[in-house]
């Protein structure tokens, strides 16, 4: 029988095999590279605090006269020149989530601990005022 070309697929059958199987890899293969480039090539954002944190030291907002690292300076010789004591300042940071840091100045004010924060974006380039504090604290450095 030449010239004849035998069927492979009986009639009535249904591809549908083909398409879930196609279709399954075809699936895997973009969750494949989904999971590469949010995780593999993406920007990683944990284990930078020194850079949040020198962000955070020479943030100077509008309006203000100083970064926030000469601010505390500032604020210290005011307070000696009124007899009064302020002093023991010491920075930490902590890695919030994604982008964000929080960056944390304390020191003793008179016979208080005293403690601001501020959110630091690395993403963005950003500082605001985390609390009441910080806010307080950067309001020192205008007028």
């Amino acid at each position: 029988m030449a010239g004849t070309v035998e069927e492979k697929d009986p009639k009535g059958s249904s591809n549908l095999a083909a398409i879930l199987g196609w279709g399954g890899l075809a699936l895997a293969a973009l969750a494949f590279g989904y999971w590469v480039f949010a995780n593999q090539l993406s920007v990683r954002w944990e284990g930078r605090e020194k850079e949040a944190l020198e962000m955070a030291r020479n943030f100077q907002g509008e309006g203000m006269k100083y970064k926030l690292d000469d601010l505390k300076i500032v604020i210290q010789n005011d307070a000696r020149q009124r007899g009064d004591f302020i002093g023991q300042f010491e920075w930490s940071t902590v890695h919030s989530e994604g982008p964000i840091y929080k960056v944390t100045l304390t020191w003793m004010e008179k016979d208080q601990h005293r403690r601001a924060t501020w959110n630091v974006d690395l993403k963005n380039h950003s500082v605001t005022a985390a609390d009441a504090e910080a806010t307080a604290f950067l309001a020192r450095s205008t007028g």
